[in-house]
């Protein structure tokens, strides 16, 4: 630590600087302070001392290091406490140094500081610098140079050059005046004598110039620059006397270690402040060698500082205490006050503290401006609560009309306020200004204007236009509704114009004039030849002035509608080459403020024309005929839009589909042979006959499908539109008898063609078979702690028998089997548990009950180190609301009998979950379970030839603790999309844990044609994916997202969109970049308009809530409403 020491029979100036202070940055600590204002790598306080053989007294316990990049932190400390400094003898400094990297390039990293002419030395100044140690690089890499240099001159160096890693003593004297006009510099590395001064200088400069204030302080510097690093050094035991020997005096290194606290400031200035208005400063101050606390005392009632006592150990600490002084209610026009700091054995530390409050004038209400003279140039604090009722963005920087219940202003700063309709705000500061009678309130300039609430709803002041007429000011720059107004001298089909004259309105008791706002949605509205109410700002002092902020403000009597009826839409059937109109559409529209247009979309939009493109503004009423007009055979679809711009809501459509057929070549589907021959099978025998059906002509897929279901099955119910296709029936006869059955083929504009079919049934030859699997009762012996069953050892379908597992045949005889998939499977070779109820040898109509119970080994619910019982299950030939029921149960023994527990697992049971593998992860570590227990797979259904359903277990396991998981996050994505048109959901996040496999990614549910994936497949640590969405049918679509890799439980992520068209929809937000964007409220309102602008970018800042956006493309306008 550094302090001062009294007058001694060895020198007058002693000064010693251990650095004993808390490990961390050293400005702040012991009066050192920043020397100009380098910003990087502060000079740090270490743990490590720096020894030195036979140095009087010992050496200090700490050291600090300073580095050697470019601009970093330099620090400097006062020394000697006069206010002119040493003059003149001799000054030296002594310190210890262990270079730890030798300096790329040469610069000085000590320095003793003189005062300037105006400041004393002081943290954040940067005195002149004389008596500066060099350090430069020497013949290599562990060595280095020492040298000194006076102030502007070149460095002389020793002719010896020092070992990076060893700890020198190094002594710096600085000669004033030994010679006339002459100053000298001198350095001694090493030094044999502690009393007396070489004879001889290591290195010695003099220069015939001299400083001209007196030295006052110290610097360690970091003087790396552009041209290389610097120095990094450990510094520690510094000292600084007017002798050589006071330098090693007993007095140099054992002083009394006086108290000091540090302020980061010599005054504090608030600067220019305000009455009435609390301002507050804060400062962090660290002290040293306190005796205890500090306490402070202020000479002014106005300023207040806390705390009021400041604990020595905070102060002493590296993060110190912060004081915070502030000016509860400054009004004295020139403040003053005094902060003084007393602690015991530490002298008083006093803080200067100033300011100047400007006078203000407080209104309560915006009509308390009403008469104050804007020359005066005062500045006024309002204390209501006013509303922004509208937001004038037609020039560069906004206007902004305000008002409270008692009058209105305009609100303009020099910058965008950015405020919005709706926000309150209080307490403004500010000047006004006033012109033509309008006072305009400017707030002060860095002063933030935050809402006190948002969404505020200003209601209008209902007036007369005579009401205004009389008494304009009364009004001035407030919201007003005048009713029942109608304009004068409309053309019809006039509309708002920018620049246009004044349009003149007249109601009962007078006339006025409408201002037209610039960049309003009113623009290029009509203007109404029906009687309105009008909604806007009074915005002039004199005359009858009503300015509407958007279209929405000028409200028609009968309010706009457009309304579509027709008949059932179903699909119609028309001719190649023809125009046949065949749907008609009856239109009304209702006071529309503008012009519709009509026009057929989708990919079929050129075969469906409406009779009418467009509805004109006002009112109307017609049918609407849509022709259809194929070029080729197919199924078509179009949507009929009905675009309103200046009205969005009222846009809507309607879908219409047809399918076309060829006049000269109808649908044709023919079957050889014509007559199939009679089929002939033994009971659970079967026979095959392969028929030819041949299909030309057809705008759609036909379809194959028997007229009963019994003995007869196909292999395919789907016929192409043109092609020649074989098509299997097999007859499979369950009891004896004679079949009789028809095929039928089927297919949009084609008669339906029947085929009959009969089949004979002999008697069965095949003996009965035996009940299959195994016996009771389980074995409970010997339980488990770890199970891991993949079935590789089984057979296909052979009857399952797997070491320690039992496989039930609980009712019926059929039990589980192998199974080994085959090279068309998506896991070819792969083995698994089978079972299922299907028998072909069994009657339609004699079904009989089944149930099979495969069970595990006993497992060990005690000792097991998880508890986390897993399996693989998929279902094949699944349907919905199908009898057949796979569950997963809990299985102990009591008495001697069997308890069995179904546990709730979603095992698949819908047809469009069919061949999907899913994994499950039972944790069963909060369950009361027996200490031994068996865990079963029980299936229960019906067998016989019409009960397909198939499932296979695989990859049992019970006990592990690697397991593998995918994490998502989020699990359910909700949004809206607009028809026919591509949406994509927000990025979602997929992490994993112990994956060895890829996580493949599937889309299923109800309405899972709908979306699509932007990847199938992440790789085993995880990544990202978005979800895509288009339909052309309306309301809302579900669906989910399968995660799934091998041995980790699946995730699913669900689905919910709703898909609506423009009259109601709110469509996802999309990237595309549009020539211009117009952004309305719902209200209808001009919120802003954007140049070469993405949606998100035009959206930006605004509140979240529903808008309606006009988007300019190089193919027209379109209008949508999208939700933020």
């Amino acid at each position: 630590m550094g302090f001062l020491l009294p007058s001694a029979v060895f020198a007058q100036v002693k000064w010693v600087e251990n650095f004993d202070y808390p490990v961390g940055d050293l400005n702040g600590q012991g009066g050192w302070g920043k020397y100009g204002s380098n910003p990087n790598n502060p000079i740090q306080v270490i743990d490590e001392k720096l020894d030195y053989t036979g140095y009087p007294g010992g050496v200090g316990s700490k050291s600090v290091k300073l580095t050697g990049p470019s601009l970093s932190e330099d620090l400097l400390v006062r020394f000697d406490s006069p206010a002119d400094g040493i003059t003149s003898g001799n000054l030296y400094y002594a310190v210890l140094l262990r270079v730890e990297s030798a300096p790329a390039t040469a610069g000085y990293s000590m320095t003793l500081l003189t005062r300037s002419k105006s400041n004393e030395v002081k943290p954040g100044t940067s005195p002149g610098e004389y008596g500066r140690l060099y350090f430069n690089k020497g013949a290599d890499e562990q060595h280095f140079k020492l040298g000194v240099e006076r102030g502007s001159a070149k460095p002389v160096y020793s002719p010896t050059e020092y070992e990076v890693g060893k700890t020198y003593l190094v002594v710096v004297k600085y000669a004033m005046e030994e010679v006339t006009d002459n100053e000298k510099v001198s350095l001694f590395v090493n030094p044999q004598s502690f009393t007396e001064e070489p004879a001889a200088a290591d290195a010695e400069i003099a220069t015939g110039a001299k400083r001209s204030r007196g030295f006052q302080g110290f610097e360690l510097r970091q003087a790396g620059n552009s041209k290389g690093d610097a120095v990094t050094m450990l510094v520690g035991s510094l000292r600084i006397s007017d002798t050589y020997a006071g330098l090693f005096s007993e007095t140099s290194v054992k002083p009394d270690q006086k108290p000091s606290l540090s302020l980061p400031v010599s005054a504090l200035d608030f600067g220019p402040v305000y009455q009435g208005i609390a301002v507050e400063h804060k400062l962090n101050l660290k002290a040293t060698n306190l005796k205890g606390d500090v306490t402070l005392t202020v000479t002014e009632g106005e300023l207040i500082v806390q705390p009021t006592t400041l604990p020595a150990a905070q102060l002493m600490s590296a993060t110190g205490v912060e004081v915070t002084f502030t000016l509860s209610n400054p009004t004295s026009e020139i403040g003053k006050a005094e902060v003084v700091f007393a602690s015991d054995g530490m002298e008083n530390v006093t803080l200067p503290v100033t300011w100047n409050a400007q006078p203000v004038v407080e209104k309560k209400t915006l009509a308390d401006f009403k008469g104050e003279n804007a020359e005066l140039n005062l500045t006024y604090r309002y204390m209501g609560k006013a509303v922004v009722a509208f937001v004038d963005r037609s020039q560069s920087i906004p206007k902004y009309y305000v008002q409270d219940e008692t009058a209105g202003m305009v609100l303009q700063g020099e910058t965008d306020l950015e405020l919005k309709e709706g926000d309150a705000v209080t307490g403004l500061m500010g000047t006004i200004t006033s012109a033509w009678g309008v006072t305009t309130f400017q707030p002060l300039v860095g002063m933030p204007i935050v809402p006190t609430e948002t969404g505020v709803a200003v209601a209008p002041l209902e007036v007369t236009l005579a009401a205004l007429k009389a008494t304009p000011s009364d009004y001035l720059n407030r919201l007003v509704k005048v009713s029942n107004v109608s304009f004068q001298e409309v053309a019809e089909g006039s509309t708002f114009t920018e620049g246009m004259t004044q349009p003149v309105i007249k109601d009962e008791t007078g006339e006025g004039k409408v201002r037209i706002f610039k960049g309003t949605s009113l623009i290029g509205t009509l203007i109404p030849t029906e009687v309105v109410d009008i909604v806007g700002l009074s915005t002039s002092a004199s005359a009858v002035l009503v300015a509407p902020r958007s279209a929405a403000d000028v409200v028609l009597k009968v309010a706009p509608s457009l309304e579509i009826t027709a008949e059932e839409l179903k699909m119609e059937h028309g001719y190649v080459g023809k125009q046949t109109p065949l749907w008609t559409l009856h239109v009304k529209a209702v006071n529309l403020p503008g012009e519709v247009t009509i026009e057929s979309t989708g990919k079929d939009r050129a075969l469906f024309t409406p009779s009418v493109a467009t509805l004109p503004a006002g009112n109307s009423e017609l049918d609407l005929v849509i022709t259809y007009a194929p070029t080729k055979i197919g199924k078509h679809s179009a949507r009929i839009q009905f675009d309103c711009l200046t009205l969005p809501t009222l846009s809507q459509a309607v879908v219409l589909q047809a399918y076309a057929t060829d006049e000269n070549n109808p649908p044709l589907m023919k079957v050889t042979p014509q007559q199939v021959p009679t089929f002939e099978a033994k009971v659970d025998e079967a026979q095959e006959q392969t028929i030819l059906v041949k299909t030309a002509f057809l705008p759609d897929y036909g379809k194959i499908e028997l007229q009963t279901a019994d003995a007869f099955r196909l292999s395919t119910t789907m016929l192409m539109k043109d092609n020649e296709a074989q098509v299997k029936v097999t007859f499979s006869p369950t009891k004896e008898g004679t079949y009789e059955n028809a095929l039928i083929l089927s297919a949009l504009g084609a008669d339906t063609l029947v085929v009959p079919l009969t089949g004979k049934a002999a008697p069965s030859t095949a003996p009965e078979p035996e009940k299959e699997g195994d016996e009771l009762p389980l074995d409970a012996t010997n339980p488990l702690t770890i199970l891991q069953e993949s079935f590789d050892g089984v057979q296909k379908n052979q009857v399952l028998s797997l070491k320690g597992w039992k496989n039930l045949a609980t009712t019926g005889k059929r039990a589980w089997w192998g199974m080994e998939f085959d090279d068309t499977d998506k896991l070819p070779g792969e083995k698994a548990a089978k079972v299922t109820p299907f028998d072909s040898k069994v009657a339609v109509g004699e079904d009989e009950a089944c149930e099979m119970m495969l069970v595990t080994p006993a497992l060990d619910f005690v000792n097991a180190k998880s508890k986390i019982f897993t399996f693989r299950v998929r279902g094949d030939y699944l349907r919905d609301n199908q009898p057949e029921n796979l569950e997963l149960c809990y299985i102990d023994m009591a008495d001697g009998q069997l308890f069995i527990q179904p546990i709730n697992v979603p095992i698949p049971a819908q047809k469009d979950l069919s061949g999907e593998w899913n994994e499950f992860h039972v944790d069963l570590t909060n369950n009361q379970l027996a200490d031994v227990f068996f865990m079963g797979f029980r299936f229960k259904g019906n067998r016989g030839r019409e009960n397909s359903a198939t499932y296979y277990i695989d990859d049992v396991s019970y006990g592990r603790t690697d397991l593998p998981v995918i994490l998502s996050s989020t699990d359910v994505i909700t949004m809206e999309a607009l028809l026919s048109k591509d949406a994509v959901s927000k990025e979602i996040t997929i992490t994993t844990q112990n994956l060895d496999n890829p996580v493949k990614l599937s889309i299923g549910g109800p309405n899972r044609s709908k979306f699509d994936l932007t990847t199938k497949e992440l790789p085993a640590e995880g990544g990202t994916f978005q979800v895509k969405f288009n339909s052309d049918q309306l309301g809302v679509h579900e669906a989910y997202v399968k995660l799934s890799s091998r041995g980790a439980a699946d995730k699913y992520v669900v689905l919910s969109v709703n898909c609506v068209t423009q009259l109601t929809g709110i469509e996802g937000v999309h990237a595309e970049t549009y020539a211009a964007v117009r952004v309305f409220d719902a209200a209808g309102r001009l919120l802003r308009t954007s140049q070469q602008a993405t949606e998100n970018q035009a959206l930006a800042g605004l509140a979240p809530g529903m808008y309606v956006l006009q988007l300019t493309t190089d193919k027209g306008v379109v209008t949508k409403k999208v939700k933020r």
